[in-house]
């Protein structure tokens, strides 16, 4: 196996250099029993945690993800304190060369985050409850590309957050009109519709999930679930011609999970289409929200008063419950299944 960069701390290349393949596993085992502030004796039980301290390491999926993650847990009568470390677009291999970056040398702007910390003085800022990693979407099927980045991380969260509980965020699916799913877009190796694509995404996610023996946060599980759903399935709008829009025009995406099309302004200050096939709709946040929600808390989100503008309360609810049911099934199944 090749030797990793020296990363951060000479610690952590000790740790590296000297151990198994297994050592991260060991140390995924030890945060899990020593993060006991975010365990609980079972959904909603007297040992559920009331506070949870959260450091997300992601990027604007982890963002869509967390959006109203902290009016729900005010609404249930929880606190959250969160920070994060992230990216737009940034894989868990960059993650992990940023912070490579820093430990060579701690001035060099090109190993922080936009907050203006490195990701071990993240790390290092509070006794953290749960430190979340994920894979960047364009190759969350493609488990290949998670190793060695991911044990790399986790090694480096063992060193420097060692009351946290390392969870993986499992992102979700591009809408099915992406035209990563067109053909010549879709390349050898490329999911090729929404549904390979989570199919991909939940394999990748359970390999590492096994082998870190890390929890996940099954956001990509509950968005394949509400998409089944008769409210939030994609339908295509037959009226709408992208090709002839004229601004502010757009189709009917009611029950869109991703936020779809819309209009930017260009550079030039003129009004340009646009499809964003990846990033979550105010419903789609919701629904992944709820998720992370129940995962950290250990509490149900169905009946959580908090509904965010724009989205109707009692599609609220449904996704309550889907995203109930994604993590409820995930603690049922927690590891590798046929």
């Amino acid at each position: 196996m090749k030797q990793p960069d020296p990363p951060p701390s000479p610690a952590a290349v000790r740790a590296f250099r000297t151990a198994p393949r297994t050592a991260p596993l060991a140390l995924a085992a030890c945060l899990a029993c020593m993060a006991v502030t975010c365990r609980a004796d079972g959904p909603g039980g007297d040992a559920a945690p009331r506070t949870v301290r959260l450091l997300t390491v992601g990027n604007s999926l982890s963002q869509d993800a967390t959006r109203w993650l902290g009016h729900l847990a005010r609404a249930a009568g929880r606190v959250l304190e969160r920070e994060e470390c992230a990216v737009g677009g940034a894989s868990l291999e960059q993650h992990w060369r940023r912070a490579e970056t820093s430990g060579r040398d701690p001035a060099d702007p090109a190993g922080r985050y936009p907050t203006g910390k490195s990701l071990v003085e993240a790390l290092e800022s509070r006794p953290w409850d749960a430190v979340t990693i994920q894979q960047v979407s364009t190759l969350s099927h493609d488990p290949e590309t998670f190793q060695p980045h991911a044990d790399r991380l986790v090694a480096l969260i063992a060193e420097h957050a060692p009351t946290a509980r390392v969870w993986l965020h499992e992102t979700w699916e591009y809408r099915a009109d992406s035209p990563r799913f067109t053909p010549p877009a879709a390349q050898p190796g490329e999911p090729r519709s929404a549904d390979e694509m989570y199919q991909g995404i939940r394999a990748a996610y359970r390999v590492l999930a096994d082998a870190l023996d890390a929890p996940v946060i099954p956001a990509g599980d509950a968005f394949h679930m509400a998409l089944a759903h008769d409210r939030f399935r994609h339908r295509v709008d037959p009226s709408f011609d992208p090709a002839r829009a004229e601004h502010p025009t757009l189709p009917d995406q009611s029950g869109s999970l991703h936020v779809g099309w819309h209009w930017k302004s260009g550079d030039d200050g003129r009004w340009k289409l646009a499809l964003d096939d990846r990033h979550a709709s105010v419903a789609g946040s919701y629904l992944a929200g709820c998720v992370w929600f129940e995962s950290l808390f250990e509490a149900s989100s169905v009946g959580n008063a908090f509904v965010p503008p724009g989205l109707d309360p009692a599609a609220a609810r449904v996704l309550q419950e889907i995203a109930h049911r994604a993590v409820s099934a995930r603690r049922e199944q927690p590891v590798l299944a046929p």
